[in-house]
């Protein structure tokens, strides 16, 4: 159980973080082609 509530939490985490970068990544192009 508890290995499980630990798989799904990093999972949680990763989609989290990957949704961050593609954002981040996102407006890091809108400011390059806004100059």
């Amino acid at each position: 159980m508890e290995e499980e509530g630990f798989q799904g939490t990093y999972w949680f985490l990763h989609d989290v973080l990957s949704g961050i970068i593609m954002i981040m990544s996102q407006k890091n192009r809108l400011e390059v082609s806004g100059k």
